[in-house]
């Protein structure tokens, strides 16, 4: 079966009979996931997901983190729309690629919810997805209704946030908005915060002319902050910056009343205090400068962070986020000389002002006193790329060094850094950018010394981890220790599966490292396990506990717990038994054998394309689906090569073989395997043997009419079947059609009427005209585009 245009749907479709195996652990293949979309929702709103998906196949649960939110709890196989798009060619069509399947649940957002970040994870019976990020706003929201082809301007009404995504690659999103004069608009992108892989640029046009744009920054989004000058229309035209595009190109680009905080200092403050703040207001004006406003933020709050929007003049700006601590708070002066050592645990607010700028903190310590040093900026929304080094009172470098290294991403900091001096002195942390070209006022950090009371804090590397059934492993878990804590710490483990157990040690007093240790049975039943670590130590003077989170981030929930899947092996693998490689011609079908070495597994097995390529696949597709019946060993997998696939290049497609099998429990699981030296055809292209050709590349069509393409067919000598021409519409191209032709074998020329409705479009893309000759059953294909124009004056 083709694709019925370059608008490619592929329903993953499986029926798989139950087979039972008592031996498992061969190679498998791990899910993964690249993308969530639409990627957030307004808060009180239901909203139909689709998760792109690799290896999820037709058996995977789904989960969302947090008390104001819900899902299903499982992920169905739904229908991947795909673009093929502007054709790569040469080295870039070498590369490995990825081709995620669309798999669909339903999000709830409670009314209640606090905008901002929530976590989501996958698993299936081999394995679990790390973490991604579903974003909760407080604005309506639309998503796009993609289309292939040149951009179709698509209206919407502000305020809003737009869900949409760059695919395929040069792709490029028009949206259309009418702002009233004299009003001030902010417009914004979100996608490196949702781990998208856009490198966003915005264009902001009115009346054929460019009235603003951005590219953002290597750390931050683009975002533009105008005045309408008049009524009307507007668009605002997005794209990747180096044309690039995907499935996992997803994007939110809000559109509102309002100003923007270019930066805000300083970037937090003290618990239970009102917090007074410089903002810099974005101009509206290419040229103008930034307008540093004063304001102040309420900080009575219990949380770590308080997050407010600001309102200037009756203009608001996008919600701010400020850290909050418990320690005295001190603010940057202008001139260095001016700081005074600091002899108590203190929070330093401070900035790289200008380029070059280099900030240096004078710290009082005590000989074979611990100091400790906490320091964040980019996980406050910093521009600052920082390099933080600590100095003895002589003036050298104690860190970062292989003695005393500083340790990143700790559960409390982006940088950590904790040393015990011999002497007693002054020494000195010293700040700067890692690029002395650069600084200013959004350069802004927070250096904390000290901590305000003993305990300590847990981490663990990774918020997935997985166990084949019976099999066991060890959880590593990084102990951060603050002020004088120095007491043994008892880890406990909460959420194990059935029949399983844990090593939960007692962490020695200067341990900065432990591991638990799971061990697993065959009884364990096969599934994800939301597992979470805690510490405790029972002193006379109180209790400390802490429970182990992932390495903070911009967002303001770190992920509590570590998702473990346990799973069952693939007992089955494939063999390789075709050519090195094979010449093959476009516009037809190759059937590569294969074995299956089966190891106890008799039942049928589904053979596919596999989600994962070595080399980018330009348009190979699987001509049909393949059936391995139940204990056959040896198969054939017909590839397709499209007829416009370059000629003489050597490509690898990879299969992959999926198939249901039964636990010990008797409990039924999808399972895939893939092998990238035993799962490949290398097929080199060659000239096809059909061509097609027309008379007209391009064609006027009138309302209610009929128009004639005169189209030749050109055939290799050795094929004598009759030819099915048929004009191919791209789905969402309205109001043509045409019957299908069927050319005799000793037939090379003839017409076809395209009939145009009363309306037509919108007419974005070519069609195709396709020409197809069944050899021994296997399609022999032959395309080419005509370009369509309709004119809505009646003949």
């Amino acid at each position: 079966m083709l694709p019925q245009s370059r608008l490619l749907v592929l329903l993953v479709v499986a029926t798989l009979v139950v087979g039972t195996v008592s031996q498992v652990g061969a190679q498998t293949s791990d899910p993964a996931t690249s993308y969530i979309y639409p990627a957030g929702a307004q808060r009180g709103q239901t909203v139909d997901v689709r998760v792109g998906g690799l290896f999820l196949l037709t058996d995977s649960w789904f989960e969302i983190l947090g008390t104001d939110v819900e899902s299903t709890g499982r992920l169905r196989s739904g229908e991947t729309v795909w673009f093929e798009g502007p054709q790569l060619t040469g080295a870039r069509s070498l590369q490995a690629d990825e081709y995620p399947q669309d798999h669909v649940t339903q999000i709830h957002v409670h009314g209640d919810a606090t905008p901002g970040v929530r976590y989501w994870r996958a698993w299936t019976a081999q394995g679990a997805c790390a973490a991604r990020p579903f974003v909760i706003g407080d604005l309506p929201e639309h998503t796009e209704q993609e289309i292939d082809g040149a951009p179709v301007a698509t209206q919407v009404e502000t305020p809003i946030t737009i869900n949409g995504r760059i695919f395929p690659r040069a792709d490029v999103d028009v949206w259309k908005f009418y702002p009233e004069a004299g009003e001030t608009y902010t417009i914004e992108v979100l996608a490196k915060e949702i781990r998208s892989p856009l490198e966003t640029r915005i264009v902001l046009q009115s009346q054929g002319a460019v009235i603003r744009e951005d590219i953002g920054s290597q750390i931050s989004d683009p975002n533009l902050v105008f005045v309408a000058q008049h009524d009307g229309e507007h668009e605002i035209h997005i794209h990747d910056l180096g044309f690039a595009g995907s499935q996992a190109h997803v994007y939110r680009l809000s559109i509102r009343r309002g100003t923007r905080a270019n930066w805000v200092f300083p970037l937090g403050g003290h618990r239970g205090q009102d917090i007074d703040l410089e903002v810099g207001i974005a101009p509206t004006l290419i040229g103008e400068p930034i307008t540093v406003k004063k304001t102040r933020v309420d900080g009575k709050t219990d949380a770590a962070f308080v997050r407010k929007r600001l309102q200037f003049d009756n203009v608001t700006t996008q919600p701010i986020k400020l850290a909050l601590g418990d320690l005295p708070e001190i603010i940057e002066i202008e001139s260095p000389s001016q700081h005074t050592p600091i002899t108590d645990p203190t929070t330093i607010n401070g900035r790289i002002q200008t380029a070059g700028d280099v900030d240096e903190w004078p710290i009082q310590a005590k000989a074979n006193t611990k100091v400790e040093l906490r320091f964040r900026a980019a996980s406050l929304g910093s521009a600052l790329m920082p390099v933080m080094e600590l100095l003895d009172p002589g003036g050298k470098l104690i860190s970062p060094t292989e003695a005393i290294p500083i340790q990143e991403n700790s559960p409390s900091a982006d940088y950590y850094l904790t040393f015990v001096p011999s002497d007693d002195g002054i020494y000195t942390v010293r700040v700067r950018d890692r690029f002395p070209t650069r600084g200013g006022p959004e350069f802004g950090y927070r250096l904390q010394v000290g901590t305000a009371s003993p305990g300590f804090r847990l981490s663990f590397a990774s918020d997935i981890t997985k166990v084949e059934a019976g099999g066991e492993l060890s959880l590593p878990i990084r102990v951060e220790r603050q002020g004088t804590f120095d007491a043994p710490i008892q880890l406990e483990i909460e959420g194990l599966p059935p029949h399983a157990t844990a090593e939960c040690p007692l962490v020695a007093s200067d341990a900065t490292e432990a591991n638990i240790k799971v061990v697993t049975t065959s009884a364990t039943p096969v599934g994800g396990y939301r597992l979470k670590i805690r510490g405790v130590h029972t002193a006379q003077d109180g209790k400390f506990q802490d429970t182990a989170v992932l390495a903070p981030s911009q967002n303001d929930a770190p992920l509590d717990s570590t998702l473990l899947a346990v799973t069952i092996g693939t007992p089955f693998t494939f063999k390789n038994l075709g050519p090195y490689y094979v010449n093959v011609p476009a516009g037809s079908v190759y059937w590569h054998p294969f074995a299956v070495i089966r190891n106890g597994y008799e039942g049928p097995i589904t053979v596919s394309i596999a989600d994962r390529q070595r080399r980018h696949l330009q348009g190979v597709i699987a001509a049909h689906p393949i059936v391995v019946p139940a204990g056959v060993d040896r198969f054939e997998f017909p590839f397709y090569l499209p007829p416009d696939m370059s000629i003489n290049r050597l490509g690898r497609p990879l299969v992959m073989a999926v198939a249901e099998i039964e636990d010990e429990q008797g409990k039924r699981h999808v399972v895939a395997y893939t092998n990238g030296e035993e799962a490949q055809a290398p097929i080199r292209s060659m000239a096809a043997r059909l061509s097609l050709v027309t008379d007209q590349t391009s064609l006027i069509l009138h309302p209610n009419h009929e128009t004639e393409l005169a189209f030749q067919v050109l055939k290799d000598a050795n094929l004598h079947q009759p030819t099915r021409v048929e004009l191919i519409v791209p789905r969402h191209i309205e109001g043509i059609e045409a019957e299908v032709i069927t050319l005799e074998p000793d037939q090379n020329r003839s017409v076809m009427a395209i009939r145009a409705g009363s309306t037509v479009g919108p007419l974005n893309m070519p069609v195709l005209l396709r020409a197809t000759i069944l050899e021994k059953g296997d399609p022999i294909v032959a395309e080419t585009e005509v370009t369509l124009v309709f004119s809505d004056s009646h003949l």
